[in-house]
């Protein structure tokens, strides 16, 4: 009998996260995933540890990982480097993290809720969106990152179409005269 492997793919070591499932000799399961430096420990269910270079490629299950496990590995990675590395900042730090376009007016609203935020519409445009600031050192006037992330507008007539309908209504109502 064929023994069936499951399908795999290499990720850099910088994105593991305990959601994965590495293959080594058999699949094993990341209980705990440590940083130090350029060095990415990967501590293994039976808590045995791999220690992995952060560029170097790593075999996963595929489908392991999505948008957020890779979002949230980069900004640990940073984050670390920041510190790790000292980075130099300005104490007026002002950065932003834009969530993009989401798929819904309920993914939105969940968004806000996480964030303590209230959802706007933008007069400009129709698009609704939220905005939470965080005031990373407590000063108004300090450093702070902003988070935030809108939704398309909800689809609304034309106003062209609205005034068409609006001399059909006005026509049918005076006899159906048309010109």
């Amino acid at each position: 009998m064929q023994q069936i492997l499951p399908e795999t793919r290499a990720i850099k070591a910088r994105y593991l996260t305990t959601e994965h499932r590495i293959m080594l000799d058999v699949e094993e399961t990341i209980a705990d995933i440590r940083r130090t430096g350029d060095t990415v420990t990967a501590v293994l269910a039976d808590g045995t540890s791999v220690d992995y270079d952060v560029e170097e490629g790593v075999t996963v299950l595929a489908g392991d990982t999505d948008l957020r496990q890779l979002l949230a590995a980069e900004l640990h990675r940073i984050a670390d480097d920041i510190v790790r590395l000292e980075l130099p900042l300005k104490d007026t730090l002002c950065s932003s993290l834009n969530l993009g376009v989401l798929d819904s007016r309920d993914d939105l609203e969940r968004w806000a809720e996480y964030l303590g935020s209230s959802i706007e519409v933008d007069p400009a445009n129709g698009i609704p969106f939220t905005l939470h600031r965080i005031l990373l050192d407590g000063r108004e006037y300090g450093a702070w990152l902003d988070v935030q992330a809108q939704t398309r507008p909800e689809p609304q007539e034309s106003e062209l179409a609205r005034l068409r309908a609006e001399v059909a209504e006005l026509r049918a109502a005076q006899g159906g005269e048309a010109r």
